[in-house]
């Protein structure tokens, strides 16, 4: 039972949470921002990317906060995932030791608490069931980072936008050859309306979306552009894309690219992962 004194707690099932951030395991730390509304975990890439879990208190079995202000502390990301692998990993094995027992009266739940306790400075972490507690402590970091890609974007400053199917998104990252350093992302209001391409010594590639109900749900283009990006910066996307129904796809006024990908995952509420990538400036290219 969680205590009450806790500043913040709540209950979820550790695979969803896992599946959830594992995409987000591109750097070292997560900055975490958490509100009556909900959790925002983010990413950074130097000053060049950015990528946020938007996880709203609607995806937790129980969510309580009892602050009047948001919480905010950062911890290394790996230990987390490491953290919660390792009770996914716990229940896989006892379920599939109960199956081979032909006992299935036992099944550990996959449900872990979280609290943020009064005192600060650590994230508490126990899987619980009937039988069996396991408790793991992550010691945080205060603050968060002053820098944030994602603040620096508006609705305002949209000149593209389209709504397209995940699975042809990743199909055309897999297309594209690996070795590119990277990515020229161009839309415009004829066709081909939205096209992905790279080039390398041997030639250049790419990829042109039909402007279908099939392929891209709508698509709407105030200003024609063509930006690059590095494919470093992109790549990380991917994993996610290989979990996701659609992708909204954005660029602004400055050419900064906006990723907005709704992934499949067993709950109610939508849940999203947001990636703001920065554009190759004319010296980088």
């Amino acid at each position: 039972m969680l205590a009450a004194q806790n500043q913040f707690q709540c209950v979820f099932r550790s695979k969803m949470l896992h599946d959830l951030l594992k995409p987000l395991q591109f750097a070292s730390h997560c900055y975490w921002t958490v509100s009556p509304d909900g959790i925002v975990i983010a990413v950074h890439e130097s000053k060049a990317m950015e990528a946020r879990a938007l996880i709203t208190s609607d995806f937790f079995e129980s969510f309580e906060f009892h602050q009047q202000e948001d919480l905010v502390f950062g911890l290394d990301i790996k230990t987390l995932l490491e953290c919660l692998g390792l009770f996914v990993q716990e229940v896989e094995i006892e379920q599939q030791t109960q199956l081979s027992q032909m006992n299935p009266v036992f099944q550990r739940k996959d449900i872990v608490h979280m609290a943020y306790p009064q005192q600060g400075g650590e994230l508490q972490l126990s899987l619980v069931d009937d039988d069996q507690e396991t408790h793991v402590t992550l010691f945080l970091f205060e603050g968060i980072t002053d820098f944030s890609l994602a603040d620096q974007f508006s609705d305002e400053s949209v000149r593209t936008s389209a709504i397209v199917d995940a699975k042809w998104m990743q199909n055309t990252f897999a297309e594209l050859d690996s070795s590119l350093s990277e990515f020229k992302i161009e839309m415009r209001e004829r066709a081909p309306f939205l096209q992905i391409s790279g080039e390398t010594v041997t030639g250049k590639m790419s990829v042109a979306f039909a402007r279908n109900n099939h392929v891209m749900e709508s698509f709407e283009c105030h200003q024609n552009i063509a930006e690059k990006y590095k494919s470093s910066l992109i790549k990380p996307v991917q994993k996610a894309l290989l979990m996701s129904s659609k992708v909204h796809i954005r660029v602004n006024e400055r050419g900064m690219l906006a990723l907005q990908i709704m992934m499949k995952m067993r709950s109610e509420t939508p849940i999203f992962l947001e990636y703001y990538v920065s554009p190759l400036s004319d010296d980088q290219l």
